[in-house]
């Protein structure tokens, strides 16, 4: 993980500050929801870094997602949460996007190629689906047979 260092010049000598403790917590969270949903940890942290670098404040110019996993409002609604995902706390963005990550996951068979793309184009792939209902190439359904064959 990468890690950012402030560094100042104070009477000619350099001072370090550490990275901000927000970072710890949020893979503190993100560590513990994995383990809560049964969701590998590796991998995870691994999509946590790919969606936001791993930050709680990070929210997406052009949509409704945000949180570490980035998990968009209409996504969290379906889930069972009932207020504005953006103005929710870390802990919360985290478990709602963990749960989607889970289903994703559980849904691949293990198989992460498959539950990232399931995660961040929606639960459609898995049934071999995009979201207009035309099949796509490369679609697996639920057993993780191919959907069509040439």
């Amino acid at each position: 993980m990468r890690k950012t260092v402030r560094a100042a010049i104070v009477g000619g000598l350099i001072v370090c500050s550490p990275p901000s403790a927000a970072a710890y917590d949020a893979t503190a969270i993100v560590t513990a929801e994995a383990k809560r949903q049964g969701v590998p940890v590796d991998f995870a942290l691994r999509m946590a870094r790919i969606e936001s670098g791993v930050r709680c404040n990070n929210h997406s110019r052009i949509s409704t997602a945000s949180g570490p996993l980035q998990i968009t409002a209409p996504t969290a609604r379906s889930l069972g949460f009932g207020g504005n995902i953006r103005k929710a706390s870390c802990a919360t963005q985290v478990r709602y996007g963990m749960m989607h990550l889970a289903i994703c996951y559980r849904g691949a068979h293990g198989n992460r190629a498959l539950a990232q793309r399931c995660h961040q184009r929606g639960v459609s792939v898995l049934y071999g689906r995009t979201k207009r209902g035309t099949y796509h190439r490369g679609g697996y359904g639920i057993l993780g047979k191919p959907v069509f064959r040439r």
